[in-house]
Order: structure tokens, then C-alpha cells, then sequence
């Protein structure tokens, strides 16, 4: 998905302080005042995720196409285990996931969301496997698996500046 073409997030942020700063003092009426700010909390929150973060999700996307790739070869050198079926379903989810982010995903964030899927299913695969994958490999897909999820968090975490936490 493209950007936006117009300051959408700046926007929103001015609707918010507005808001907060000509709405709010006017208001005597607690359930007013109320209303009010969690409607500037909501615009506030709106501008720091209307904008498509194609940067951070372009990323997010490559770092978890990188791990479930990573995942799904580790489970396919693995030919001892070809007849286990937690194994044989894990590798199946990972493709299906692969190819349909890859192919039939129509912007970054319907992408993120179809690789987000294939990291919950590359953990389960991964819990059920954790018995007969050497430990060495285990702690090795964990760790790669934790980087993405810990990349997912920082970028979650920075688009939440800027919005209040209390009343």
C-alpha cells in the first residue's frame, strides 16, 4: 500500500490536540469530559498507525521471511524425521505461508500479517518437535524466532509515542 499523498498523521494529531486544548477545558460535564479526551487518546493513537509504516513492516517482513526460510530448511535437513508428522505439517504451513506472502499479498501489512501467522505456526511446529530436534538447533531457531518477535515490539513500541497513558 502506498503512502498517503496528504499529512494524514499530522492531521489527526492536530484534530487530538484541538481537542485537548479548546474541547476538553470547555466541558463541565464529567462523562463530556471523558468522552472527549478518549476521543483524542483515539485520534492519537489512529495517527501513529494510520500511516502505512511501510519502512518498519518492509523490515519486519524480510526478518520473518528470513526466519520462517531458516525454520522450514533446519525441518527439511532433518531427514530422520520425514515420517513425523508434526514435522511434515510445520514444513507444510511454512510454504503455504511463503508463497502466499509472497505471492498473493496485496500490501506490506496483509504480508505482515500472513508471516506473523507463519511465526505462530513455526513455534507450535517447534514445541512439538522439541524432543526430538538436537538442542543446539532448537536454541538456534528459538533465538532467530526472538529477534523478530523483539523487532516487532521495538517498532510497535516507537508508534506509541506521543499517546497519553492516563487521564
Amino acid at each position: 500500500m502506498s503512502e498517503p499523498n496528504f499529512p494524514v498523521r499530522e492531521m489527526l494529531v492536530k484534530c487530538a490536540e484541538y481537542m485537548e486544548q479548546v474541547v476538553l477545558p470547555s466541558h463541565t460535564d464529567m462523562v463530556k469530559i471523558q468522552k472527549t479526551y478518549l476521543a483524542s487518546v483515539a485520534l492519537r493513537i489512529m495517527a501513529n498507525t494510520v500511516e502505512e509504516r511501510s519502512g518498519d513492516l518492509l523490515e519486519e517482513n524480510q526478518t520473518m521471511r528470513s526466519v520462517l526460510t531458516n525454520v522450514r530448511g533446519a525441518l527439511n535437513k532433518r531427514r530422520t524425521l520425514a515420517g513425523n508428522a508434526a514435522r511434515n505439517e510445520t514444513i507444510a504451513k511454512l510454504d503455504r505461508a511463503l508463497k502466499e506472502a509472497q505471492g498473493s499479498a496485496p500490501n506490506p501489512g496483509a504480508e505482515n500479517r500472513i508471516l506473523k501467522q507463519g511465526l505462530v505456526d513455526a513455534i507450535k511446529g517447534l514445541d512439538a518437535l522439541s524432543d526430538v530436534l538436537p538442542a543446539e538447533t532448537m536454541a538456534s531457531l528459538k533465538g532467530q524466532i526472538r529477534s523478530a518477535l523483539r523487532q516487532q515490539l521495538n517498532h510497535g513500541m516507537a508508534h506509541l509515542e506521543g499517546v497519553p497513558l492516563g487521564f
